[in-house]
């Protein structure tokens, strides 16, 4: 690691629809940013939880990564985030309490550029790497309703991106609003 406090940023990618476990995307999340306090590349490691279940999610990602050797005092929680300004905030305090001049930040695939831009504008100062990540799409718990509409349709077309149905369904959409 180089001189610059470097810590580790898991964002909340939220439990199994049933609430049972963490979601495909949550636990592979959690695994890289792991994996680069167990290999030294960062410090600190910071997982973002979400929603009212967040003490199960912050649990389970706990678990996970003491059973790798990591030291409770360098796992942080951002608590029960429900959207961005949520999480900048938490994000801010915690940073800011780290020392924190590097961030790696996994992501998923399809978040990258929705995180760049938001970590870029508010916090200037600090230098990102990010560990993009992309698993199979599966339903989360998802109290929030249009959430949970958006997020179905959004699955439903990520799981089928490329395919010919999904290009003729966009093409249809587009044109009921374009009369």
């Amino acid at each position: 690691m180089n001189n610059k406090k470097t810590d580790a940023l898991v964002f909340s990618y939220c439990l199994y629809e049933d609430e049972t476990r963490l979601s495909v995307m949550a636990e592979k999340s959690a695994e890289i940013g792991i994996a680069a306090v167990c290999n030294r590349e960062a410090s600190g490691l910071i997982f973002s939880t979400a929603y009212k279940c967040w003490e199960k999610e912050a649990r389970l990602k706990k678990e996970m990564a003491t059973k790798k050797g990591i030291d409770m005092e360098n796992i942080h929680f951002l608590e029960g985030v429900t959207r961005t300004s949520d999480e900048i905030a938490a994000l801010k305090d915690v940073l800011k309490k780290l020392g924190t001049h590097k961030l790696i930040v996994v992501c998923e695939k399809y978040h990258v550029g929705r995180a760049t831009r938001f970590l870029g504008k508010n916090f200037p100062r600090i230098e990102f790497d990010f560990r993009v990540f992309q698993t199979k799409y599966e339903r989360t718990f998802e109290p929030s309703g249009i959430k949970s509409f958006k997020g179905s349709i959004l699955t439903w077309v990520k799981s089928h991106r490329g395919s010919l149905v999904t290009w003729w369904l966009w093409c249809f959409i587009c044109n009921l609003f374009n009369k």
